[in-house]
């Protein structure tokens, strides 16, 4: 296991990561975690890099990209749509993963086609899953987000994340709310400002109980991928703290497999207050 972190241990992240300790803050968070972390198996091997390259993932089965908050900058966004790409190129699991206070999601991109083994009767046949690519779902460039159509919408977390991600190439875009509005505005959707002002000031606020839960239903689908062995979640996990309920998503387009469910027909758009579609 490798460990790229560039960001410092502070008082806060001591509530939500069990490796580190008080004497931590200031320090880099993986440097800080990585003798911690090798005391769980003392026969794997784990170290730290400064930056995740073509190569480092030559080395791994699969690649986990944890962001938590708004405070990635463009160099972030840049990395993630590279790594995604080696992944899938390499055949890679790789998965992009998120936890604010509101909710936790993770995205998985096993590959355009994953063979595996289901479970129970049917742990003996041999089932085909189907992963649309991380960067046709999450492309950087707004214009080109093929997610947002007419009655078709995302859950509000999603969407929040998109903003911050292109907020941040924006140099122009000072104020958040409006920015996010008129995000929401050329989609064809409508938002409340009171989502976009509470996600503003709660973003990078981990809670720890959220972060559980999303490692743990991450750990179970890292499993599966090595093992080949149960059927993976395809392809979007999503937590809401507010509901206490743990949704799956597909965000596949219609092109896909027809086993594939579009994402249109796995929401019940009434669940969602804060998001509609405009008519």
């Amino acid at each position: 296991m490798t460990l790229c972190e560039a960001r410092v241990v502070t008082l806060a992240a001591l509530a939500s990561n069990f490796f580190l300790r008080e004497e931590d803050v200031g320090s880099n968070i993986g440097l800080a975690s990585v003798e911690r972390v090798r005391e769980l198996n003392p026969f794997a091997t784990a170290s730290t890099v400064e930056e995740v390259t073509e190569a480092t993932i030559e080395d791994h089965s699969l690649v986990i990209v944890e962001r938590t908050g708004a405070e990635s900058d463009a160099l972030f966004y840049e990395n993630l749509e590279d790594i995604a790409r080696w992944c899938r190129e390499k055949n890679k699991a790789f998965f992009y993963a998120r936890s604010d206070c509101d909710a936790a999601f993770f995205l998985s991109d096993f590959g355009d086609t994953f063979k595996y083994r289901g479970d129970g009767p049917k742990k003996d046949l041999l089932e085909t899953a189907y992963f649309p690519a991380f960067g046709d779902f999450f492309p950087k460039e707004r214009t080109n987000w093929n997610f947002a159509k007419k009655k078709q919408a995302a859950p509000l977390a999603v969407w929040l994340d998109w903003i911050d991600r292109s907020f941040v190439f924006e140099e122009k875009e000072k104020d958040y709310v409006a920015f996010g509005q008129k995000i929401f505005k050329e989609k064809g959707l409508r938002v409340e400002v009171s989502a976009l002002e509470r996600h503003r000031h709660v973003a990078g606020a981990s809670l720890g109980f959220l972060n559980a839960i999303l490692a743990g239903v991450l750990g179970q689908e890292c499993i599966k991928f090595i093992a080949r062995q149960g059927e993976p979640l395809n392809n979007l996990f999503l937590f809401d703290s507010n509901t206490d309920a743990g949704t799956v998503y597909s965000t596949a387009e219609s092109s896909q497999p027809p086993q594939q469910k579009v994402l249109a027909d796995l929401i019940d758009i009434d669940q969602y207050d804060a998001i509609e579609i405009e008519d």
